[in-house]
């Protein structure tokens, strides 16, 4: 099992460290820059080399499909008036939640067997 971040937009890389060394799972952080990352032997930077608006999600889509499927529908629901504003400031407790959240995935995934 692997943990791929798109970290040009991704304010909990710590948070996935934290995980991906408590579990032993290796994190491939895709970016469409360099980007300064701890030097692991689990963690890997993929800097795509694409002018593309999408291409980061591109090279991870078969992991986030779903994600992708969202991000393209909300902004349809904006431009209709269906939905209206964006995502609420992200505070620390969110950064608590999401460590929770991402670690029991992790385990139940691995309960799962698969």
């Amino acid at each position: 099992m692997d943990i791929y971040v798109d970290a040009d937009a991704c304010p909990v890389t710590d948070e996935v460290y934290r995980v991906a060394q408590r579990h032993g799972l290796k994190v491939f952080l895709a970016a469409n820059s360099w980007l300064r990352t701890p030097t692991a032997p689990w963690l890997r930077l993929v800097v795509i080399d694409s002018k593309e608006l999408h291409a980061v999600d591109d090279w991870i889509t078969d992991n986030i499909g779903d994600a992708l499927a969202t991000r393209q529908l909300l902004p349809q629901l904006r431009d209709q008036g269906i939905m209206m504003g964006g995502p609420v400031p992200f505070v620390k407790r969110d950064r608590s939640r999401f460590l929770q959240a991402l670690d029991e995935a992790v385990q139940g995934i691995r309960h799962s067997g698969q």
